[in-house]
C-alpha cells in the first residue's frame, strides 16, 4: 500500500492556515485566548520505516471553536479557528501559546483541542480541502520504493473549555495523548542457526493499518480509523536493495545480512491498537551460504556464472510465516490487550524451522517505560 500525499507550496499552506485564525470567534472580551500543551511521551517524525527524526517533538494544530459540537466543513466556518504555533508540543508547556484572538463577551464557552503533526509537512492531509475533520495519515514521499504506511506517529488532545472569566490555565494544558501502538523490531539468528537469512520483513493485516484521524461527533475526540484485512496489509521491514540504501555493489554481500552476535535493527511502525494477540507474517529469505543472495541477484540479471555460482545461487529459499504474537503481564501469564500509547520491542531469533520471538521493555522517546510482555513462542 502507497499512501499518495500532495505536499503543497509552504507559502500556500501559511495562507491556508492563516486565512482562517483571525476574526472568527467575534467577540472582544477583556483577555486573549490563550493555553498551554504538553504530552504523554514525545512524538517522532519519520521519513521511512526505521529511519526516525531524533529527539524531535511533534508541531501541533490547535483548534479553537464555541458550539458545543465542533464538525465544520469549511475552514470559514462561523466562530471556528485554527493555529499552527511556530514551535513544538512540549515548547508551550512552561510558556503560553497566545492566539492574538479575544473571548467572545457574555462569557461564551470557547472549546479547544489538538492534533499533532500538524498538517503541511505531509504527514497528515486533509480529506477535504479546509476542513479538519477528517485527514489521511501518511509520509511525503521520499522517492524510495518503501511502504509509508504506519510512518507517522499521530497524537491528538482531548477538549479543554474555557470562558473570559474563566480562561485557559497552565494547570490544565492541552494533554496530548498517542492514539497508535509502536512496535519496534529487531532480530538476529540463533547461535546455533546453520543457514543464512536476509531481507526480513513484517506483512501486517488491514485492520491494523492507520489510514485515517477523523473527529468523531458522538465522542468528542479523534480518532485514528483503520483498514480492511486483505485489502490494506502493509509491509514494514529491512527489504530496501543495495541501489536504494545508495551503498556500493560490493557491499551487497553482507547488506542486511543478519548474524548471531548482534541484533539487526528493523527501524519500529505504528499500527491501530489491536486485541490481546496480532497475526502477522515474518517473510524473508534463506539461503545455505553467505554470498547466495548476491549469486542469486545477479543470476534473475541474466549474468552468467560458473556451475559452482549457480548451485548456492539456487539455495536462496522464500520464507512466509504465520505468527500469533500474544501479549503478557510480567508475571507471563497473564493476557494483556495493547493500547495507544504503549510501546513494544520484539526480538525474532531465527532457527532452521523456528522463529523465536522475545520481549523487552521499550520507551516511547521520553514517554516512560512499558513493560514488553511477549511470551517466548516457539512456531513450526
Amino acid at each position: 500500500m502507497k499512501a499518495i500525499i500532495r505536499i503543497l507550496p509552504i507559502i500556500a499552506l501559511l495562507a491556508a492556515f492563516t486565512a482562517c485564525s483571525k476574526g472568527e470567534i467575534s467577540g472582544s472580551g477583556e483577555n486573549t485566548i490563550s493555553l498551554w500543551s504538553g504530552e504523554d511521551g514525545t512524538g517522532v517524525l519519520r521519513t521511512r520505516a526505521g529511519d526516525p527524526t531524533p529527539n524531535r517533538s511533534l508541531q501541533p494544530l490547535f483548534l479553537f471553536w464555541t458550539s458545543g459540537n465542533f464538525n465544520n466543513t469549511s475552514a470559514v466556518a462561523p466562530d471556528f479557528f485554527v493555529k499552527v504555533p511556530d514551535g513544538e508540543i512540549n515548547d508551550f508547556s512552561v510558556t503560553q501559546f497566545n492566539t492574538n484572538e479575544y473571548y467572545p463577551l457574555n462569557n461564551k464557552t470557547v472549546y479547544a483541542c489538538g492534533i499533532a503533526p500538524a498538517p503541511g509537512e505531509g504527514y497528515l492531509e486533509p480529506v477535504t480541502a479546509g476542513s479538519y475533520t477528517k485527514f489521511n495519515i501518511g509520509v511525503p514521499d521520499t522517492g524510495v520504493d518503501d511502504d509509508d504506511c504506519g510512518v507517522t506517529d499521530v497524537m491528538a488532545a482531548a477538549v479543554l473549555s474555557a470562558t473570559d472569566a474563566a480562561p485557559f490555565t497552565q494547570a490544565t494544558p492541552l494533554n496530548f495523548k498517542h492514539l497508535l501502538t509502536k512496535l519496534s523490531f529487531r532480530a538476529r539468528l540463533a547461535d546455533d542457526m546453520t543457514k543464512f537469512v536476509k531481507y526480513v520483513k513484517v506483512l501486517f493485516p488491514g485492520n491494523l493499518a492507520p489510514l485515517s484521524l477523523e473527529w468523531n461527533t458522538n465522542e468528542q475526540q479523534y480518532e485514528v480509523t483503520g483498514g480492511t484485512t486483505g485489502t490494506n496489509d502493509f509491509l514494514f521491514g529491512n527489504y530496501f536493495t543495495t541501489e536504494d540504501a545508495g551503498l556500493p555493489r560490493s557491499n551487497n554481500t553482507l547488506y542486511y545480512q543478519l548474524s548471531a552476535d548482534r541484533n539487526q535493527q528493523m527501524g519500529y511502525t505504528h499500527i491501530v491498537p489491536p486485541g490481546s494477540s496480532i497475526n502477522v507474517h515474518i517473510i524473508y529469505k534463506m539461503a545455505d551460504y553467505i554470498d547466495s543472495f548476491d549469486l542469486k541477484e545477479r543470476m534473475d540479471a541474466g549474468e552468467t556464472l560458473t556451475p559452482e555460482e549457480i548451485r548456492k545461487a539456487r539455495t536462496v529459499v522464500d520464507v512466509d510465516r504465520e505468527i500469533s504474537i500474544p501479549f503478557y503481564e510480567s508475571d507471563g501469564t497473564t493476557e494483556v490487550s495493547l493500547k495507544a500509547g504503549d510501546a513494544y520491542t520484539i526480538n525474532l531469533v531465527f532457527n532452521v524451522y523456528t522463529i523465536e520471538m522475545v520481549g523487552q521493555k521499550r520507551d516511547w522517546e521520553d514517554g516512560g517505560y512499558f513493560y514488553i510482555p511477549i511470551q517466548p513462542t516457539l512456531v513450526p
